[in-house]
């Protein structure tokens, strides 16, 4: 983190070396006064990425996965009897989740005229390809919801509402580096290549 922090510095002091230094070359300074508007009038835009929203759904469903014991249920299938009455009908129950979420998506998809298809009837740069990704982890976080009210080891709902959230908690430190990532990313775009 420290090591990005100094990266995005160096780069606010090379753009502005390479503006005073070389004026005819394609480079804007961050310390220009275009440089200080455009950092802190899209700075809500530059780190409201997708890859933000993967980051967070991608944690909650870690997290919900192992908090509610579906992983170690899930690693156990192979011998049923390790598993009591109340886990295998939880287990079936998501079976069933997650063949209905994939029927879900199979429908929205393979038929004619499909709603998440694109304008040429493909499945590349389409609406399926950009929400494939979060559908997946909001299924396995349902999934996981359900796995853990149904085998009894969780019994309120704010046992079932951590579920959801101690991922985002566990994953916590990786948040501020995919932040500067992304700013030292648009920093370096706005400098050398945007026009």
């Amino acid at each position: 983190m420290t090591a990005m922090l100094a990266c995005l510095l160096a780069l606010v002091l090379v753009s502005w070396f390479l503006s005073a230094a070389a004026p005819e070359l394609p480079v804007r300074s961050l310390l220009s006064s275009e440089g200080i508007r455009w950092f802190m009038g899209q700075f809500a835009y530059n780190i409201s990425h997708p890859a933000m929203g993967w980051l967070l759904l991608t944690a909650m469903a870690a997290g919900a996965v192992n908090h509610s014991g579906l992983y170690i249920a899930l690693t156990k299938i192979t011998h049923p009897r390790r598993l009591g009455f109340r886990e295998r009908f939880a287990l079936r129950l998501v079976a069933f989740e997650m063949i209905v979420a994939v029927a879900v998506m199979l429908l929205l998809t393979l038929l004619p005229h499909a709603i998440l298809l694109n304008v040429e009837g493909g499945l590349g740069h389409s609406s399926f390809s950009a929400s494939v990704y979060p559908y997946s982890m909001l299924a396995i976080i349902v999934c996981s919801v359900t796995y853990a009210m149904m085998s009894g080891r969780h019994r309120s709902l704010t046992e079932m509402y951590t579920t959801i959230w101690i991922g985002l908690r566990e994953c916590a430190f990786l948040f501020p580096i995919l932040l500067m990532i992304l700013l030292l990313w648009k920093s370096i775009a706005f400098i050398f290549f945007e026009k």
